[in-house]
């Protein structure tokens, strides 16, 4: 009786085993199985109005970042720039 209990456990755990084929988890290109599109639609309007015409680019609050942008890289933190942010920086170096 064991033995056919051991045997069936066995056969019960290899048709088990054999069955799920997920390999997505090996694939770096997949980062989510079964999930909505991620997306974020929130702007905050300065009226009503505003907010009915649904234009963001027409908004005073509207700020896009798309253009020419400059990086400076070091390699130790202490190298870097202090005063980037003020108004007459010479940033042609």
């Amino acid at each position: 009786m064991k033995k056919h209990l051991i045997t069936g456990l066995f056969a019960a755990l290899a048709l088990s085993a054999s069955a799920q084929s997920f390999k997505e988890w090996i694939d770096p290109e997949v980062n989510a199985v079964n999930r909505a599109p991620m997306h974020t639609n929130y702007f905050a309007y300065e009226s009503a109005d505003a907010a009915t015409r649904g234009l963001k680019e027409q908004s005073s609050r509207f700020m896009t970042l798309n253009g020419t942008w400059k990086f400076f890289w070091v390699k130790d933190a202490d190298a870097r720039p202090t005063d980037f942010w003020r108004v007459g920086y010479n940033d042609k170096g």
